[in-house]
């Protein structure tokens, strides 16, 4: 079975299989806030998707996942596919999150992070990216422009870029004040494309 679910279409990569599966999800959830709130007598029960912060924390009492995440291992880091899973590049990832239906599911409540290899932020290719996802639909958008490289050598030297700073759930942090786990995480998303 874990063979299966490894070969198995990832979320994130622009194919419809998944992001209806995504999307389905997503109906399902908004099913059961309604019967919620009809049953407290309210109109809707808002939520909110910024698990951004605390992916960590409640990944490590999470079990196994059937998309390959190991037990305890973190969460997705917003409603953005897990590092790693996607193989068809920045456009596909922008894609599929616009197909959730940002209006229906998050009414003006998101957060979508998303990094960029430093060799793949130009600024037209950028401008194109940001103003594509809005005309699909998306509404928050977080750019992370990462340098692997660079990351890594201030895990290995902090005393030598105690000036680094990185994005975290819509906060700014200096690299090497970050765990080493939340530090191999933001390298991940650095060497994802």
């Amino acid at each position: 079975l874990t063979g299966l679910i490894a070969e198995a279409p990832a979320w994130g990569n622009d194919d419809d299989r998944v992001d209806q599966l995504a999307l389905a999800w997503h109906m399902a959830r908004d099913r059961g806030l309604q019967m919620a709130a009809d049953a407290l007598g309210i109109d809707k029960v808002m939520t909110c998707h910024v698990i951004r912060s605390l992916h960590h924390l409640m990944g490590a009492g999470t079990p196994a996942t059937v998309d390959g995440r190991s037990a305890g291992e973190e969460l997705g880091d917003s409603i953005g596919p897990i590092c790693g899973t996607t193989s068809e590049g920045p456009t596909a990832i922008l894609r599929s999150v616009a197909k959730l239906d940002s209006v229906r599911f998050y009414p003006g409540i998101y957060n979508f992070n998303f990094s960029l290899a430093g060799n793949q932020a130009k600024p037209p290719l950028l401008w194109a990216l940001i103003e594509g996802f809005f005309a699909m639909g998306g509404q928050e958008i977080q750019v992370a422009v990462l340098n692997a490289e660079k990351l890594k050598a201030a895990k290995e030297n902090p005393d030598a870029f105690q000036d680094l700073v990185v994005r975290i759930a819509g906060l700014n942090a200096r690299f090497v004040e970050l765990s080493a786990k939340e530090q191999d995480e933001i390298i991940r998303r650095a060497e994802s494309f």
